[in-house]
């Protein structure tokens, strides 16, 4: 077994630290979350927290920057920027989501929608960086479109997108507040219908 570097043990560190903090600040929120909670689920000290991060919110920045940002690109933006027919690839990220994706997964709420819920009016730092991987899947999938020779079919592919987005994320916070995934399905399954050719 090779032995890690004192670099690639400090990456390992800094990696668990946010991991962790990303899975409470998703189920539990990022108020009820402290700090010495934080620092005994992911195994580090206070010394180790603080080489890599100054703070709490430190943390948070890097959970929306690195851990949320990487699930919405892989699931919502990458299948859909580079394929043929971006309006089937999106109905197919809709039908995924719906379909293939566990009811723990579905029912704990959508990771951005979670944390612009709580934090977008208390610090502004922490909702720039909401905004800015929000706007990063809008411009996406409105760009994806804007190539589609269907697009004829709504006049404006931006305001459709934030439609889309609006929709699903609009379900998923009532499938997480109503504990049931019959909004989700339901707000998908038109959403399907919409995008059929």
């Amino acid at each position: 077994m090779k032995k890690q570097t004192n670099p690639e043990r400090s990456e390992r560190t800094r990696s668990k630290i946010i991991n962790e903090a990303a899975s409470l600040f998703h189920h539990k929120g990022y108020t009820a979350t402290g700090l010495d909670e934080l620092l005994k689920n992911a195994g580090v000290t206070k010394g180790a927290f603080y080489h890599h991060f100054k703070s709490k919110k430190d943390v948070a920045l890097a959970v929306i920057n690195e851990v949320v940002a990487d699930k919405v690109r892989k699931r919502m933006i990458e299948p859909v920027i580079n394929s043929q027919k971006p309006m089937t690839a999106i109905r197919k990220v809709v039908l995924t989501l719906r379909t293939e994706t566990s009811p723990p997964d579905l029912l704990t709420g959508c990771p951005i929608n979670n944390l612009a819920s709580e934090l977008a009016l208390q610090d502004k730092e922490l909702q720039k960086a909401l905004s800015k991987l929000m706007n990063e899947w809008e411009t996406a999938w409105t760009d994806a479109l804007k190539r589609e020779r269907k697009s004829h079919q709504f006049k404006n592919p931006h305001e459709f997108c934030l439609y889309l987005i609006a929709l699903i994320e609009g379900a998923q916070a009532m499938a997480k507040t109503q504990q049931s995934r019959k909004p989700l399905d339901v707000a998908l399954k038109q959403v399907e219908k919409l995008l059929s050719p």
